[in-house]
């Protein structure tokens, strides 16, 4: 089995039993959720369901996952830009303060075809490997890393995109 089939598997029914970790091990997560934590487990959930279901040979064009993926997320990212979009973007980026800039990556959009970028198979560097409901507010994520650091900005998004708050990675 992929380790793409692998990690579906565990995201529709869970760790199998005697199952470990590969890489570094599991990475803790945890999401403050204003609504439902099991609403936005579910949601996590149905997003990455359909991303690990199209991890094969081919990847499909921005304007097919715009109709492979639920609504609710395509319209939660942020709009494409123009490459003179991007570039005076960043210009305004550069010139922030690097606390401003720190809250500016952890609470904008991401545009679709970047999220993407960071879900494609050579570019992935965590795989879902359990998320639990703590309590109404508080929804816990594991993700099996590769390497640390690790590129975790993808995970964090949908995570608010699907309705979290906050969150915090616990190590």
């Amino acid at each position: 089995m992929t380790g793409e089939k692998i990690e579906l598997k565990r995201l529709l029914e869970g760790v199998a039993p005697g199952e470990r970790p590969r890489g570094v091990g599991l990475v803790v997560f945890e999401a403050q959720c204003a609504s439902s934590a099991n609403e936005v487990h579910e949601k996590v959930r149905e997003v990455l369901q359909v991303v690990l279901s199209q991890s094969g040979d081919h990847w499909p064009t921005l304007s097919t996952w715009k109709e492979l993926l639920p609504s609710w997320f395509v319209v939660a990212c942020a709009p494409e830009k123009t490459l003179e979009d991007q570039e005076r973007w960043l210009q305004w980026f550069k010139n922030l303060p690097s606390d401003e800039q720190s809250l500016v990556q952890n609470q904008a959009p991401w545009t679709l075809a970047g999220w993407l970028y960071w879900l494609q198979p050579e570019n992935r560097s965590w795989f879902w490997w359990n998320g639990s409901v703590v309590s109404d507010d508080i929804l816990r994520v594991e993700v099996e890393v590769d390497s640390s650091p690790f590129a975790s900005g993808a995970l964090e998004w949908i995570l608010r995109a699907a309705g979290a708050t906050g969150v915090d990675m616990r190590g």
